[in-house]
Protein backbone atom coordinates (compact mmCIF):
# COMPACT_ATOMS: atom_id res chain seq x y z
CA UNK A 1 0.00 0.00 0.00
CA UNK A 2 1.22 3.63 -0.85
CA UNK A 3 1.56 5.79 1.55
CA UNK A 4 -1.41 8.34 2.55
CA UNK A 5 -0.28 11.90 2.05
CA UNK A 6 -1.66 15.23 4.00
CA UNK A 7 -0.49 18.54 1.80
CA UNK A 8 -1.94 22.06 2.06
CA UNK A 9 -4.70 23.38 -0.67
CA UNK A 10 -2.98 26.58 -0.38
CA UNK A 11 0.57 26.07 1.21
CA UNK A 12 1.24 30.25 0.80
CA UNK A 13 -1.52 31.72 2.08
CA UNK A 14 -2.46 32.58 5.65
CA UNK A 15 -4.95 29.85 6.04
CA UNK A 16 -5.28 26.42 4.08
CA UNK A 17 -7.86 23.33 3.48
CA UNK A 18 -6.15 20.11 4.37
CA UNK A 19 -6.00 17.91 1.37
CA UNK A 20 -5.70 14.05 1.47
CA UNK A 21 -3.76 12.51 -1.17
CA UNK A 22 -3.48 9.15 -2.66
CA UNK A 23 -2.01 7.67 -5.91
CA UNK A 24 -2.74 3.92 -6.37
CA UNK A 25 -3.44 2.00 -9.52
CA UNK A 26 -6.48 3.24 -10.43
CA UNK A 27 -5.04 7.28 -10.24
CA UNK A 28 -4.84 9.91 -7.86
CA UNK A 29 -7.36 10.65 -5.40
CA UNK A 30 -7.49 14.46 -3.93
CA UNK A 31 -10.16 14.89 -1.37
CA UNK A 32 -11.11 17.66 1.41
CA UNK A 33 -10.51 16.29 5.08
CA UNK A 34 -13.14 19.96 5.79
CA UNK A 35 -9.65 20.98 8.31
CA UNK A 36 -8.80 24.61 7.75
CA UNK A 37 -5.81 25.66 9.48
CA UNK A 38 -3.40 28.65 9.52
CA UNK A 39 -0.07 27.22 7.56
CA UNK A 40 2.43 28.88 10.03
CA UNK A 41 0.93 25.35 11.91
CA UNK A 42 1.18 22.90 9.30
CA UNK A 43 4.37 21.01 9.69
CA UNK A 44 5.08 19.77 6.76
CA UNK A 45 7.74 16.62 6.86
CA UNK A 46 5.08 15.23 9.40
CA UNK A 47 1.84 15.78 7.49
CA UNK A 48 0.20 17.37 11.02
CA UNK A 49 -0.45 19.95 12.79
CA UNK A 50 2.25 21.38 15.05
CA UNK A 51 0.74 20.86 18.60
CA UNK A 52 1.41 23.71 20.45
CA UNK A 53 0.29 25.36 23.51
CA UNK A 54 -2.39 26.72 23.85
CA UNK A 55 -3.84 24.75 20.36
CA UNK A 56 -6.35 22.65 22.36
CA UNK A 57 -8.17 21.81 19.26
CA UNK A 58 -4.97 20.58 17.34
CA UNK A 59 -4.50 16.93 19.05
CA UNK A 60 -8.33 16.77 17.83
CA UNK A 61 -7.51 17.59 14.08
CA UNK A 62 -4.10 15.28 14.12
CA UNK A 63 -6.73 12.55 15.11
CA UNK A 64 -8.93 13.22 12.65
CA UNK A 65 -6.25 12.89 10.23
CA UNK A 66 -5.51 9.51 11.42
CA UNK A 67 -9.03 8.46 10.63
CA UNK A 68 -8.62 9.40 7.40
CA UNK A 69 -5.18 7.36 7.09
CA UNK A 70 -6.90 4.85 8.69
CA UNK A 71 -9.71 4.88 6.67
CA UNK A 72 -7.61 4.22 3.42
CA UNK A 73 -6.22 1.45 4.19
CA UNK A 74 -9.40 -0.15 6.02
CA UNK A 75 -11.28 0.47 2.52
CA UNK A 76 -8.13 -1.02 0.24
CA UNK A 77 -8.37 -3.98 2.55
CA UNK A 78 -12.33 -4.88 2.07
CA UNK A 79 -11.57 -4.17 -1.59
CA UNK A 80 -8.55 -7.03 -1.59
CA UNK A 81 -10.64 -9.57 -0.10
CA UNK A 82 -12.60 -9.39 -3.03
CA UNK A 83 -10.16 -9.40 -5.63
CA UNK A 84 -10.87 -6.22 -6.60
CA UNK A 85 -9.33 -2.98 -6.76
CA UNK A 86 -11.67 0.68 -6.16
CA UNK A 87 -12.30 3.13 -8.07
CA UNK A 88 -11.52 6.55 -7.52
CA UNK A 89 -14.93 7.14 -6.83
CA UNK A 90 -15.21 4.13 -4.58
CA UNK A 91 -12.37 4.67 -2.80
CA UNK A 92 -13.82 8.27 -1.98
CA UNK A 93 -17.33 7.28 -0.89
CA UNK A 94 -15.80 4.53 1.57
CA UNK A 95 -13.63 7.15 3.11
CA UNK A 96 -16.01 9.20 3.68
CA UNK A 97 -18.52 6.49 4.93
CA UNK A 98 -15.77 4.91 7.09
CA UNK A 99 -14.60 8.61 8.99
CA UNK A 100 -18.93 9.44 8.97
CA UNK A 101 -18.77 6.09 11.01
CA UNK A 102 -15.66 6.60 13.57
CA UNK A 103 -17.20 10.20 14.05
CA UNK A 104 -20.37 8.84 15.07
CA UNK A 105 -18.95 6.25 17.45
CA UNK A 106 -16.62 9.65 19.04
CA UNK A 107 -19.94 11.49 19.43
CA UNK A 108 -21.65 8.88 22.05
CA UNK A 109 -22.62 10.24 25.36
CA UNK A 110 -19.63 10.95 27.29
CA UNK A 111 -19.29 12.02 31.10
CA UNK A 112 -16.76 15.12 32.26
CA UNK A 113 -15.24 13.14 34.34
CA UNK A 114 -14.87 10.41 31.08
CA UNK A 115 -13.15 13.36 29.29
CA UNK A 116 -11.11 14.67 31.78
CA UNK A 117 -9.50 11.71 31.98
CA UNK A 118 -9.34 11.52 27.95
CA UNK A 119 -8.19 15.05 27.51
CA UNK A 120 -5.39 13.95 30.34
CA UNK A 121 -4.34 10.78 28.40
CA UNK A 122 -4.00 13.09 24.68
CA UNK A 123 -2.33 15.99 26.11
CA UNK A 124 0.20 13.51 27.78
CA UNK A 125 0.59 11.53 24.75
CA UNK A 126 1.16 14.75 22.52
CA UNK A 127 4.12 15.42 25.07
CA UNK A 128 3.61 19.59 24.80
CA UNK A 129 2.23 20.27 28.52
CA UNK A 130 4.75 20.57 31.37
CA UNK A 131 4.34 17.82 33.81
CA UNK A 132 2.96 20.82 36.52
CA UNK A 133 0.11 21.56 33.62
CA UNK A 134 -0.86 18.18 33.79
CA UNK A 135 -0.87 17.97 37.34
CA UNK A 136 -3.40 20.72 37.39
CA UNK A 137 -5.57 18.71 34.66
CA UNK A 138 -5.10 15.53 37.16
CA UNK A 139 -6.42 17.58 40.34
CA UNK A 140 -9.38 18.97 38.07
CA UNK A 141 -10.43 15.39 37.76
CA UNK A 142 -9.94 14.65 41.55
CA UNK A 143 -12.29 17.77 42.39
CA UNK A 144 -14.52 16.02 40.23
CA UNK A 145 -14.98 12.38 41.27
CA UNK A 146 -15.40 14.09 44.50
CA UNK A 147 -17.67 16.68 44.09
CA UNK A 148 -21.42 15.53 44.59
CA UNK A 149 -22.59 13.61 41.59
CA UNK A 150 -19.87 14.54 39.85
CA UNK A 151 -18.50 10.74 38.57
CA UNK A 152 -21.76 11.16 36.52
CA UNK A 153 -21.76 14.72 35.48
CA UNK A 154 -22.63 15.50 32.08
CA UNK A 155 -21.95 18.98 30.02
CA UNK A 156 -25.42 19.54 29.73
CA UNK A 157 -25.41 19.53 33.34
CA UNK A 158 -22.88 22.13 33.82
CA UNK A 159 -25.43 25.23 34.50
CA UNK A 160 -24.62 28.16 36.76
CA UNK A 161 -26.75 26.73 39.96
CA UNK A 162 -23.77 24.24 39.27
CA UNK A 163 -21.04 25.57 38.81
CA UNK A 164 -21.10 27.38 41.92
CA UNK A 165 -22.44 24.78 44.02
CA UNK A 166 -18.76 23.28 42.67
CA UNK A 167 -17.02 26.58 44.06
CA UNK A 168 -18.86 26.28 47.37
CA UNK A 169 -17.37 22.61 47.37
CA UNK A 170 -13.95 23.79 46.86
CA UNK A 171 -14.09 26.13 49.54
CA UNK A 172 -15.62 24.32 52.16
CA UNK A 173 -14.21 20.77 51.50
CA UNK A 174 -10.73 21.61 49.92
CA UNK A 175 -10.40 25.03 51.77
CA UNK A 176 -9.17 26.64 48.56
CA UNK A 177 -9.02 30.60 47.88
CA UNK A 178 -9.81 32.67 45.12
CA UNK A 179 -6.87 32.52 43.51
CA UNK A 180 -6.68 28.66 43.43
CA UNK A 181 -10.33 28.28 42.43
CA UNK A 182 -9.70 30.65 39.82
CA UNK A 183 -6.61 28.47 38.35
CA UNK A 184 -9.15 24.89 38.42
CA UNK A 185 -11.76 27.07 36.68
CA UNK A 186 -9.54 27.81 34.15
CA UNK A 187 -8.63 24.51 33.77
CA UNK A 188 -12.38 23.46 33.11
CA UNK A 189 -13.14 26.22 31.36
CA UNK A 190 -10.27 25.11 28.44
CA UNK A 191 -11.62 21.26 28.64
CA UNK A 192 -15.39 22.48 27.78
CA UNK A 193 -14.03 23.95 25.12
CA UNK A 194 -12.36 21.15 23.60
CA UNK A 195 -15.19 19.56 24.32
CA UNK A 196 -17.64 21.80 22.45
CA UNK A 197 -15.22 21.33 19.47
CA UNK A 198 -16.29 17.73 19.43
CA UNK A 199 -19.93 18.68 19.47
CA UNK A 200 -20.42 18.62 23.17
CA UNK A 201 -23.55 21.25 24.06
CA UNK A 202 -23.05 22.89 27.35
CA UNK A 203 -26.18 25.33 28.66
CA UNK A 204 -25.54 29.20 27.78
CA UNK A 205 -24.72 30.43 31.44
CA UNK A 206 -21.21 28.18 30.97
CA UNK A 207 -20.35 30.52 28.42
CA UNK A 208 -21.29 33.58 29.76
CA UNK A 209 -18.70 33.12 32.91
CA UNK A 210 -20.64 34.47 35.48
CA UNK A 211 -19.82 31.32 37.95
CA UNK A 212 -16.17 32.13 37.60
CA UNK A 213 -14.64 33.85 40.79
CA UNK A 214 -12.59 37.02 39.93
CA UNK A 215 -9.37 36.74 40.78
CA UNK A 216 -8.11 38.10 44.26
CA UNK A 217 -6.29 41.43 44.22
CA UNK A 218 -4.58 40.64 47.84
CA UNK A 219 -1.52 39.99 47.15
CA UNK A 220 0.04 38.11 50.28
CA UNK A 221 1.09 35.29 48.38
CA UNK A 222 4.37 33.84 49.24
CA UNK A 223 7.54 35.40 50.81
CA UNK A 224 11.02 36.54 50.10
CA UNK A 225 13.92 36.10 52.25
CA UNK A 226 16.57 38.61 53.14
CA UNK A 227 20.18 38.56 52.71
CA UNK A 228 20.57 38.26 56.33
CA UNK A 229 18.48 35.34 56.65
CA UNK A 230 20.47 33.31 53.33
CA UNK A 231 23.00 33.72 55.42
CA UNK A 232 21.15 31.98 58.63
CA UNK A 233 20.58 29.09 56.28
CA UNK A 234 24.13 28.67 55.14
CA UNK A 235 25.63 29.15 58.41
CA UNK A 236 22.60 26.69 60.62
CA UNK A 237 23.56 23.25 62.15
CA UNK A 238 21.54 20.18 60.15
CA UNK A 239 21.59 16.91 60.20
CA UNK A 240 23.36 15.28 56.87
CA UNK A 241 19.98 15.31 55.11
CA UNK A 242 19.00 18.08 55.51
CA UNK A 243 22.42 19.44 54.83
CA UNK A 244 21.53 18.06 51.17
CA UNK A 245 18.46 19.83 50.99
CA UNK A 246 19.77 23.44 51.89
CA UNK A 247 22.45 22.70 49.39
CA UNK A 248 19.15 22.26 46.63
CA UNK A 249 17.76 24.97 48.58
CA UNK A 250 20.66 27.37 47.63
CA UNK A 251 20.73 26.53 44.29
CA UNK A 252 17.33 27.25 44.23
CA UNK A 253 18.11 30.71 46.19
CA UNK A 254 20.52 31.35 44.06
CA UNK A 255 18.68 30.49 39.90
CA UNK A 256 15.60 32.13 40.92
CA UNK A 257 13.74 29.37 39.09
CA UNK A 258 11.18 27.32 39.58
CA UNK A 259 11.47 24.20 41.32
CA UNK A 260 11.07 21.67 38.23
CA UNK A 261 13.61 23.81 36.38
CA UNK A 262 16.30 23.47 39.24
CA UNK A 263 15.67 20.39 40.76
CA UNK A 264 16.96 18.29 37.69
CA UNK A 265 19.94 20.37 36.82
CA UNK A 266 22.79 18.24 35.61
CA UNK A 267 26.24 18.75 34.37
CA UNK A 268 24.87 18.95 30.74
CA UNK A 269 23.28 22.19 31.59
CA UNK A 270 26.31 23.98 32.17
CA UNK A 271 28.03 26.06 29.60
CA UNK A 272 31.47 28.35 29.82
CA UNK A 273 31.87 31.58 28.15
CA UNK A 274 35.03 33.90 28.26
CA UNK A 275 36.21 31.71 31.32
CA UNK A 276 32.80 31.73 33.14
CA UNK A 277 30.47 29.12 33.60
CA UNK A 278 26.93 29.54 33.50
CA UNK A 279 23.69 27.63 33.92
CA UNK A 280 21.96 27.13 30.68
CA UNK A 281 18.51 26.46 31.66
CA UNK A 282 15.21 25.55 28.90
CA UNK A 283 12.77 26.51 31.16
CA UNK A 284 9.70 23.44 31.56
CA UNK A 285 7.01 25.70 31.66
CA UNK A 286 7.59 28.58 29.22
CA UNK A 287 10.15 26.82 26.51
CA UNK A 288 12.33 29.93 27.24
CA UNK A 289 16.58 29.06 27.69
CA UNK A 290 17.91 31.41 30.60
CA UNK A 291 21.33 32.07 31.28
CA UNK A 292 22.48 32.01 34.75
CA UNK A 293 26.26 32.81 35.96
CA UNK A 294 27.90 30.04 38.49
CA UNK A 295 28.64 32.01 41.69
CA UNK A 296 31.58 30.61 44.30
CA UNK A 297 29.05 29.80 46.79
CA UNK A 298 26.98 27.37 44.39
CA UNK A 299 29.87 25.95 42.52
CA UNK A 300 31.43 25.21 45.67
CA UNK A 301 28.18 22.88 46.30
CA UNK A 302 28.83 21.14 43.22
CA UNK A 303 32.75 20.24 43.88
CA UNK A 304 31.25 18.65 47.14
CA UNK A 305 29.13 16.57 45.47
CA UNK A 306 31.04 15.77 42.48
CA UNK A 307 27.86 16.91 40.87
CA UNK A 308 24.50 18.10 42.30
CA UNK A 309 22.99 17.51 45.47
CA UNK A 310 19.99 14.92 46.19
CA UNK A 311 16.86 16.11 44.15
CA UNK A 312 13.35 15.32 45.87
CA UNK A 313 9.72 15.70 45.00
CA UNK A 314 8.90 19.23 45.31
CA UNK A 315 6.15 17.75 47.87
CA UNK A 316 9.02 16.44 50.26
CA UNK A 317 10.99 19.58 49.48
CA UNK A 318 8.59 21.85 50.51
CA UNK A 319 8.04 19.59 53.50
CA UNK A 320 12.25 19.77 54.14
CA UNK A 321 12.97 23.18 53.77
CA UNK A 322 10.48 24.05 56.35
CA UNK A 323 12.89 21.99 58.59
CA UNK A 324 16.10 23.75 57.68
CA UNK A 325 14.79 27.14 57.66
CA UNK A 326 13.10 26.21 61.45
CA UNK A 327 16.95 25.23 63.02
CA UNK A 328 18.04 28.43 60.75
CA UNK A 329 15.83 30.69 63.34
CA UNK A 330 13.60 32.17 60.33
CA UNK A 331 10.78 32.91 63.24
CA UNK A 332 9.32 36.10 62.32
CA UNK A 333 5.77 36.75 62.42
CA UNK A 334 3.78 36.82 59.01
CA UNK A 335 0.16 38.01 58.55
CA UNK A 336 -1.33 36.04 55.91
CA UNK A 337 -4.58 37.53 54.32
CA UNK A 338 -7.22 35.22 52.76
CA UNK A 339 -9.97 36.32 50.92
CA UNK A 340 -13.53 33.99 50.99
CA UNK A 341 -14.67 33.36 47.42
CA UNK A 342 -18.50 33.01 48.73
CA UNK A 343 -18.61 36.07 50.60
CA UNK A 344 -15.57 37.98 50.35
CA UNK A 345 -14.67 37.96 53.55
CA UNK A 346 -11.15 38.93 54.01
CA UNK A 347 -9.75 36.77 56.93
CA UNK A 348 -6.25 37.00 58.73
CA UNK A 349 -3.92 34.05 60.13
CA UNK A 350 -0.62 34.90 61.64
CA UNK A 351 2.35 31.99 60.81
CA UNK A 352 5.96 31.83 61.46
CA UNK A 353 7.91 32.85 58.87
CA UNK A 354 9.71 29.20 58.50
CA UNK A 355 6.03 27.60 58.32
CA UNK A 356 5.37 28.74 55.44
CA UNK A 357 8.13 29.02 52.84
CA UNK A 358 8.04 27.02 49.66
CA UNK A 359 10.05 26.54 46.64
CA UNK A 360 8.31 28.93 44.91
CA UNK A 361 10.14 31.66 47.80
CA UNK A 362 13.60 31.06 45.79
CA UNK A 363 12.26 32.70 43.04
CA UNK A 364 10.56 35.46 44.67
CA UNK A 365 13.53 36.23 47.04
CA UNK A 366 15.70 36.14 44.15
CA UNK A 367 13.58 38.22 42.83
CA UNK A 368 13.65 40.50 45.07
CA UNK A 369 16.89 40.96 46.17
CA UNK A 370 18.23 41.63 42.99
CA UNK A 371 15.73 44.79 42.70
CA UNK A 372 16.60 45.45 46.17
CA UNK A 373 19.93 46.21 44.69
CA UNK A 374 18.93 48.78 41.91
CA UNK A 375 18.79 46.21 38.69
CA UNK A 376 16.45 47.36 36.18
CA UNK A 377 12.76 44.86 36.46
CA UNK A 378 13.65 43.94 32.48
CA UNK A 379 17.12 43.03 33.44
CA UNK A 380 15.46 40.46 36.40
CA UNK A 381 12.91 39.43 34.11
CA UNK A 382 15.46 37.98 31.07
CA UNK A 383 16.87 35.61 34.36
CA UNK A 384 13.62 34.39 35.26
CA UNK A 385 11.78 34.35 32.15
CA UNK A 386 8.85 36.13 33.37
CA UNK A 387 7.39 38.07 29.90
CA UNK A 388 4.56 40.24 31.83
CA UNK A 389 5.94 42.94 34.22
CA UNK A 390 2.53 42.64 35.77
CA UNK A 391 3.15 39.24 36.82
CA UNK A 392 7.04 39.92 37.67
CA UNK A 393 5.74 42.16 40.33
CA UNK A 394 3.58 39.93 42.01
CA UNK A 395 6.80 38.43 43.05
CA UNK A 396 8.67 41.57 44.52
CA UNK A 397 8.17 41.67 47.85
CA UNK A 398 9.37 45.11 49.52
CA UNK A 399 9.97 45.55 52.26
CA UNK A 400 9.37 49.57 53.02
CA UNK A 401 11.03 49.79 56.62
CA UNK A 402 14.45 47.78 54.26
CA UNK A 403 13.62 51.00 51.65
CA UNK A 404 13.89 53.96 54.06
CA UNK A 405 16.85 52.64 55.43
CA UNK A 406 18.64 52.59 52.07
CA UNK A 407 16.74 55.88 50.66
CA UNK A 408 15.71 59.17 51.71
CA UNK A 409 12.41 58.86 51.25
CA UNK A 410 11.75 62.84 51.74
CA UNK A 411 10.89 65.22 49.17
CA UNK A 412 11.08 68.18 51.29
Amino acid sequence: MNKVKFNLNKPNKDKSLIMLVYRYESGKLLMSTGITIPTSDWNKSAQRLRTTQGKFEYPRYNQWLNNYERAVSDVLLSYTRIRETPTILQLKDGIEKAVSSSAAAASLPKGVLKFINSFIETRESEGILTKGTIHGYKQLETIIKEFPKGRTLQFNDLSEKRLNALTAFMVQNRNYGTNQINKIQRRLNTVVKSAILEGFEVPASFEKGNWRVKVSKINDSGIALSSEELEKIKSASLSPKLDKVRDRLLIGFATGQRYSDFKDLSIDDIVEEGGKKYFNIAQKKTRKVVKLPITEAIQNILDKYGGYPKTYSEQKFNEYIKDVCEAAELNDIIIIRKENPLKGVVSEERKKKYEIISSHDCRRTFATLLHNRGIPPAAIMKLTGHSNLKTFSSYLKIDMTEVSKRHNLSIL
